[in-house]
């Protein structure tokens, strides 16, 4: 946060009962220029704050406050940055949201590393780069590898082979993207799938920043892009869903993110740092997150799997105690697959917006107007945003009609295996 200083007033000295102001001195030091833009730049940019889709229809008020939150314009971004000939590394590329930055950069002549826990989709992704990348009539490099982001060898066995085969020192753009849900009660879930949530989430961003931080400083214009969530600032999917784990690392995302602005700016700061908080956007998180953590497939869960199910539902809705254990089954199948198909944002259009932010030079990215409408909200009233009624009003609204399924969440993209 910057403050403005108060300007000190000039010398004064008494003479024959008069008061004089001495005059500057013509060779004092010019004041050093501000790191944030002036006042002039920042009232440019209240007018031109884009909405989560990219569509400039903000109210001036909105606009406003968008500009104090560093979002910028896409359309008036000075001198738009092309990713052509430059190199992207992607977690989390298997599906989703990771799958479709890959595309839409390699669409742009963007040199790709990306990663997986889970190897046959992580090859669909690169097929999937290399014909968008043709389709355009761009010819790229794209590196793949086998990874688990909570493991720091993995990350740096990742990297040096993508450095080396792509014959590159350097990397230009990171996306930690990977993520899954699950441990969503620290009273009724068990540790372990707390823990490897909350690793995921949180550790894997961190690793992949220190892994992967040399490598980007040594490019002329690095930029760090760190997935968050709303619930980085959101803990709740509701009054009777704990969400503990997942908000908890995304709540760490944000904040190393938002750290790393000044710690950036002293110490390397021709790199960027982003952080992006979807809301509801259509991704296979639901059921990756199962088969991460050891679960059956929905309709496959057996008689444990299943009385954790019932008690999901339970939270939500008394009346699943009266529902057979198929008709569990065919419950949590059918809210996975209603969180993936009833979205309002599917992965292409939220890696979109997330690209037109990051070449804008927005640190601050709301993805989806759900997203919007929330961080609003919280902004307003946040001593009410646990209670029943808050949810309602964003229900209201057209917001997060659609619950997620099981363990899935709302917001960033599963890793692979991992999510």
């Amino acid at each position: 946060m910057s403050h403005r200083l108060r300007p000190q007033r000039n010398p004064v000295r008494r003479s024959s009962g008069r008061r004089r102001r001495r005059r500057p001195s013509s060779t004092a030091s010019a004041p050093q220029a501000p790191w944030w833009p002036p006042r002039a730049r920042l009232q440019d940019l209240a007018t031109a704050s884009v909405n989560a889709s990219g569509l400039s229809c903000r109210s001036d008020a909105a606009r406003k406050a968008a500009a104090t939150e560093g979002e910028v314009d896409v359309n008036e971004a000075s001198a738009e940055r092309s990713y052509r000939g430059r190199l992207a590394a992607i977690t989390g590329a298997g599906c989703g949201m990771g799958r479709e930055l890959a595309r839409l950069l390699a669409a742009e002549g963007c040199h790709l590393a990306l990663c997986d826990i889970q190897r046959e989709p992580l090859e669909h992704s690169r097929e999937a780069a290399l014909a968008a990348a043709r389709a355009a009539g761009h010819e790229i490099g794209v590196s793949t590898a086998r990874c688990d982001v909570t493991r720091e060898d993995d990350l740096v066995a990742f990297r040096d082979a993508a450095l080396s085969e792509l014959g590159r020192d350097s990397v230009d753009l990171l996306f930690n993207n990977a993520g899954i849900g699950g441990g969503g009660s620290l009273v009724a879930d068990d540790r372990d799938e707390w823990e490897r949530t909350f690793d995921v989430c949180w550790r894997g961003v961190y690793l992949g920043t220190r892994v992967f931080l040399p490598a980007l400083m040594r490019s002329e214009n690095g930029h760090l892009v760190n997935v968050s969530s709303v619930n980085g600032f959101w803990a709740s999917l509701g009054p009777h869903t704990p969400h503990t784990a997942y908000s908890a690392a995304k709540f760490a995302v944000r904040g190393f993110s938002e750290a790393l602005l000044t710690d950036l700016r002293l110490h390397a700061p021709h790199v960027r740092v982003s952080v992006v908080m979807p809301g509801h956007i259509g991704t296979e998180i639901a059921f990756n997150t199962g088969r991460v953590l050891g679960h059956s497939e929905p309709l496959e869960m057996d008689a444990a799997q299943v009385a954790r199910a019932r008690h999901r539902l339970e939270l939500q809705d008394g009346a699943a105690a009266a529902l057979s254990d198929d008709e569990v089954r065919q419950a949590t199948h059918q809210r996975a697959t209603e969180f993936r198909d009833q979205a309002p944002l599917d992965a292409e259009k939220a890696a979109r917006i997330i690209l037109d932010g990051v070449r804008a030079g927005r640190w601050r990215i709301l993805v989806g107007d759900d997203a919007v409408a929330l961080d609003r909200l919280v902004r307003a009233q946040p001593e009410a945003v646990y209670d029943p009624a808050f949810v309602e009003a964003l229900q209201q609204q057209g917001h997060f009609e659609v619950a997620a399924g099981g363990d899935g969440v709302h917001g960033d993209e599963p890793q692979g295996d991992e999510g």
